[in-house]
């Protein structure tokens, strides 16, 4: 693939990928590849690369004679990302805490100032985009990359998770101020205060996975729905 395919295949998975961690697609929306080839004024083939890109991020299922599905979110997903991020944020924080920097703090404090400009905005993508900031922040400060793309891939899930129930503001706000007490808990220098909210920020996935149920219900019987206009279309 040429470099100018190649850009035009991650401009469609940065694309897709957009609009399902933003909640935008949910599962079991149908993406068809003659639409895309038409939107991005492309061959089929950086389409079906970047489809391929975005089921080995198991973002989509490509299913032969029917076409690629946004995959559904797995409780046992969810469960395993929430121990894994769990675990390496707060060994993570408990390390910063020790050698946190003035100047680092100073960035945290620029990047809560974001978030709650984007709360107050009441813009999801820019809400997203800055909290994911603050946590690549808190490790790249303890110069653990691999740590972050850990983290990042595992809580894919999560992301969709809280795009799904992104109308319960309440409980982002409550992250935001979680965020808020982070920096001064790392001001401090108070372990045991850094340890407790990060480790907090699980109980809030936990609500948002007890509120998920609904909306996956509500995408299933728009599925089934497609389906049967599909069948008595072809009929």
């Amino acid at each position: 693939m040429g470099n100018a395919q190649s850009r035009v295949r991650d401009t469609i998975i940065d694309y897709l990928r957009e609009l399902i961690l933003g909640g935008e697609l949910t599962p079991g929306d149908v993406l068809h590849e003659s639409e895309l080839t038409k939107r991005f004024g492309t061959s089929r083939s950086p389409v079906r690369e970047a489809l391929l890109h975005l089921e080995q991020e198991q973002l989509v299922e490509i299913i032969p004679k029917k076409g690629t599905v946004v995959t559904g979110i797995e409780a046992e997903q969810l469960t395993q990302a929430l121990f894994i991020r769990n675990s390496l944020e707060t060994s993570n924080i408990q390390m910063l805490c020790k050698s946190i920097t003035a100047e680092q703090i100073s960035i945290l404090r620029e990047n809560v100032a974001e978030q709650h400009a984007a709360l107050e905005a009441n813009e999801y993508t820019p809400i997203y985009n800055s909290f994911d900031n603050f946590h690549f922040l808190l490790c790249d400060f303890n110069k653990l990359p691999r740590a972050w793309e850990i983290v990042r891939k595992e809580k894919i899930s999560l992301d969709r998770l809280h795009a799904l129930t992104k109308n319960h503001m309440p409980r982002l706000h409550i992250l935001y101020q979680q965020h808020v007490d982070i920096v001064n808990a790392l001001e401090n220098r108070d372990v045991m205060q850094c340890t407790h909210l990060i480790q907090s920020h699980a109980d809030i996935d936990f609500e948002a996975q007890s509120l998920l149920s609904s909306s996956l219900k509500e995408a299933w019987q728009k599925t089934k729905e497609r389906e049967k206009r599909s069948n008595h279309e072809n009929n």
